[in-house]
């Protein structure tokens, strides 16, 4: 057998093995400096602000954006923590909507804060609705996440709750 015979068969081995599910089932979604591991069945239009994402089963997430562009304005973790104990709870109870998870502060890099809140109700049309806020920060940027959609909200937080757990700051 030639060395390219036997290139050949080897090659067309390692085509069929399974390849890290990772490189295949992961997507990066680029903030600067934030940074999110999602399913590349995600479609996102970073030309709209706030960005628009959609997932494959309906769901719809909005991602606001601030960055700190003045060392007179507050740093934005100080701002988030604020926000999230001041206004995640109002924004959860809106229109039909109950709390279903309270407010919760989420794992983050030592500089950072992150809170999230879920909340749940019906449809008029039938049917249940899910709306669930993030909120990410650094001294110098901040990030505001809602996720909506219709269904069981626990398994949608689950989900979205992995998704968080991947983020990563550039600083």
């Amino acid at each position: 057998m030639n060395t390219h015979h036997l290139l050949a068969i080897v090659l067309a081995a390692l085509l069929h093995l399974p390849m890290a599910a990772h490189a295949e089932e992961v997507g990066i979604l680029h903030l600067r400096p934030l940074h999110l591991q999602l399913p590349p069945t995600w479609q996102f239009d970073g030309k709209k602000n706030p960005i628009e994402g959609y997932g494959p089963n309906g769901e719809k997430v909005l991602i606001t954006i601030m960055r700190r562009k003045n060392e007179s304005v507050p740093l934005f973790t100080e701002i988030a923590k604020g926000f999230a104990e001041s206004q995640m709870k109002k924004l959860g109870e809106k229109g039909n909507l109950s709390i279903s998870r309270p407010l919760a502060q989420l794992p983050t890099p030592t500089g950072k804060i992150g809170f999230s809140v879920a909340s749940e109700g019906t449809s008029p049309l039938g049917g249940n609705l899910y709306f669930i806020q993030y909120l990410l920060a650094g001294e110098s940027a901040l990030f505001y996440l809602t996720v909506e959609g219709r269904g069981d909200v626990a398994p949608i937080v689950e989900q979205f709750n992995s998704y968080i757990a991947t983020h990563v700051w550039d600083n």
